[in-house]
Parts: structure tokens; C-alpha cells; sequence
């Protein structure tokens, strides 16, 4: 949905973090949006400083977000491999020396989900399915966290690290409360 609607990106990338998705592949997808989003955030704002046309004249460059689509996404991905320190990129070179670029793949497939998926909804009605989703994303990470800092208490419980517990105590009770605001439990 983000890329089907950029002009809700900012919202996406305000709450919700890299780690909290499922899957080094999507984590890395999204970190790569991130840096995409960032740089046409700066590339936007260099031309604005610089007395480029916007508004009326130019009325799609009126904002960071008209600048983000699928397309010059997936061109920017594709350019990486050549690239990868300027990118979370993880492709490896194949049995022909080319590198495979998983990223690509995954954004195309994501692509034609959203479409699939969300083909007659508005702008209104993505911005309602993106702030649940966020938020399932955000409620998934902290069970999942939660239950890890429960094994970790046990752990330095059992090893008479009482330090550890408290630190594990105040990150667990944090997480709870977090999970609280958001009507998880």
C-alpha cells in the first residue's frame, strides 16, 4: 500500500520500524524504501532551495510524496546492485555471475498484491487499512518480543544476574504498556 499510495509513506515510516516486520527480506525492503524515501526527501527539498518551479507551474512536484512511485522505486532497486553500500541490498551473484536482486522481485510481487487487493479502494480507505496493519505489525512484534524478554528474565533469574532482571523487567513492563495504548490486550 505504501507504494500504491505514496502520499501515505510518511505516516508509514513514522510508526512503524524495520524491526518490527516479519522477514529479513521485507526488513530489508522497507530499509531500502527508507533510504529511497530520504533521498528523494533531499533531492526534493535541494530543488525547492534552489528556486525550481513548484505549485502551480508544476503541480506533481508540489510535494516529497508525488515524487515516490513504483516505478522509479523499482528503477532505484535495480541500480543498487551495483551499488550495494548505498543500499540495504542483499543479492548474490548467481551461476552466471549476475547478481539476483530479491528486492526487485519482492517489490513487484507486493506490487500486484496491493493492486489485487486494494484495486477500488481511495486514498481515505488506504490510509484506514494502513494505520490497522501498522498497527497488527506493531502488536505482532511486541507479543513476539515479549515472550523473548520472558525466556531472557528466566535466564538471568536462574543465573542470579539481578541486574539483568531489572533491566529485562523495566524493557517488559515498557512493551506491555506500549501494547496497552495500542488495544492489544
Amino acid at each position: 500500500l505504501a507504494v500504491k499510495y505514496p502520499e501515505h509513506l510518511l505516516y508509514i515510516l513514522n510508526n512503524l520500524l524495520p524491526e518490527q516486520l516479519v522477514g529479513d527480506e521485507n526488513r530489508t525492503l522497507y530499509k531500502n524504501l527508507v533510504v529511497f524515501y530520504n533521498r528523494a526527501t533531499d533531492n526534493w527539498t535541494n530543488s525547492a532551495d534552489s528556486g525550481d518551479s513548484f505549485g502551480e507551474d508544476n503541480p506533481q512536484s508540489n510535494s516529497v510524496t508525488n515524487q515516490i512511485d513504483y516505478k522509479e522505486f523499482k528503477k532505484w532497486l535495480s541500480e543498487i546492485t551495483s551499488e550495494p553500500t548505498l543500499s540495504f541490498f542483499d543479492g548474490k551473484n548467481n551461476e552466471t555471475g549476475e547478481r539476483d536482486n530479491k528486492q526487485v522481485m519482492l517489490l513487484d510481487e507486493l506490487a500486484l498484491l496491493a493492486e489485487k487487493d486494494f484495486f477500488d479502494q481511495d486514498s481515505a480507505a488506504a490510509k484506514a487499512e494502513i494505520i490497522k496493519a501498522v498497527a497488527a505489525l506493531k502488536n505482532y512484534y511486541l507479543a513476539d518480543r515479549l515472550k523473548q524478554i520472558e525466556k531472557q528474565i528466566s535466564e538471568s533469574e536462574k543465573a542470579g544476574e539481578k541486574e539483568q532482571v531489572n533491566i529485562l523487567l523495566e524493557e517488559f513492563k515498557l512493551m506491555t504498556e506500549e501494547q496497552k495504548e495500542l488495544g492489544a490486550i
